[in-house]
């Protein structure tokens, strides 16, 4: 596939923590044809961003971002492009939601600079096992650890929004050898998976209403099956890497036994609740 305009290609990868997003991710920016599929939306960090562009609007502030000109934020990012002409953009729900909320974007493919809106590409990534992936959305926001590549030291990032339920996040723990089951709760795990469930389903809403080239990637699919995962993805970007000779891993997996154990308890929690289940629509 080529790009219809000049053969630029605007694409998002549209997801929700803990789906492999960035593993897939890490994969296109290394093939040094896709640029650099980031957050650049996140809302942990756009308003330090334009800020230090002094693009941040007066009203801006962390977990609320507002920019005085989203054309001249986005043209800053175009030197991520690459030399393949492609620029994509790593989108979570709770990125864009407060964008749309204050009218600053009307659509996900806002968030692409201008000149990468005509030919777009999507890329959803989900998880078949949605309690699985709730425990790390957990897991991870306790210790700070999203990403864990071999030979670099991890970087904590603290959670800034808790999207899945009410009040503030909690603190970080120093020393995650000592997490302990006890330390979560299942009710915890419950609302996350809720929110996954409406992310998801808010994302299939939206591209019900479009035309655009789409691609359906899952978790599992990505570790098990990655070098097919890998050419559907790239065919679908026009990236001429085979993936068969694509060896780099990328970040590693970060599951522990407290994994299975918080999975295993949440679902004993749901069997003493009959009516819980029908909330989070699949079998769990």
């Amino acid at each position: 596939m080529r790009g219809a305009h000049g053969g630029r290609i605007g694409y998002l990868v549209l997801g929700s923590p803990r789906t492999g997003t960035n593993l897939l991710c890490h994969a296109l920016h290394a093939t040094g044809q896709a640029g650099e599929p980031a957050e650049w939306y996140g809302t942990s960090s756009l308003h330090e961003n334009l800020a230090a562009q002094e693009l941040a609007h007066p009203d801006s502030r962390p977990g609320a971002p507002r920019a005085t000109d989203w054309a001249a934020y986005q043209r800053a990012l175009l030197g991520r492009t690459g030399s393949g002409n492609r620029f994509g953009v790593k989108v979570f729900l709770y990125h864009l939601e407060p964008l749309l909320k204050t009218g600053q974007m009307a659509s996900p493919v806002d968030l692409l600079p201008d000149g990468y809106r005509d030919d777009v590409r999507i890329i959803t990534v989900s998880r078949r096992d949605v309690v699985a992936q709730a425990v790390s959305m957990i897991i991870a926001s306790r210790t700070g650890i999203f990403v864990d590549v071999p030979g670099v030291a991890p970087r904590r990032v603290p959670t800034t929004t808790t999207w899945w339920r009410e009040g503030p996040p909690a603190a970080l723990v120093t020393n995650p050898e000592e997490l302990t089951a006890d330390l979560f709760d299942s009710a915890e795990v419950h609302q996350l998976i809720t929110a996954i469930r409406r992310h998801h389903s808010t994302w299939s809403d939206w591209l019900a209403d479009t035309r655009f080239p789409t691609l359906s990637v899952t978790y599992e699919d990505l570790v098990d099956r990655r070098e097919s995962v890998l050419s559907s993805t790239f065919e679908l970007l026009g990236i001429h890497t085979r993936a068969a000779e694509f060896t780099d891993p990328g970040p590693r997996r970060q599951a522990t036994a407290l994994n299975d154990e918080l999975a295993a308890r949440y679902r004993l929690w749901l069997a003493d609740r009959p009516g819980a289940a029908t909330t989070t629509g699949r079998q769990l």
